[in-house]
C-alpha cells in the first residue's frame, strides 16, 4: 500500500509542475524544454516533438 501511495505522488506532483509550466511558457513551452540540455535529450529520446 505504501508504494501505491508514493506512485500516486509523484504523479500528483509532476501533474502539477507540468501545470505550471504551461501557465507559465504556454505555447512556447517545448521551445523552452528544448534550451535546456536535460530537457532536450528526453525529447530528442522519446521524439514528443510536434
Amino acid at each position: 500500500m505504501q508504494r501505491q501511495a508514493i506512485s500516486i505522488k509523484v504523479k500528483e506532483m509532476t501533474e502539477k509542475i507540468v501545470n505550471q509550466w504551461i501557465d507559465q511558457y504556454g505555447s512556447r513551452l517545448h521551445e523552452v524544454l528544448l534550451e535546456k540540455p536535460k530537457y532536450k535529450a528526453l525529447f530528442e529520446q522519446k521524439k514528443f516533438y510536434h
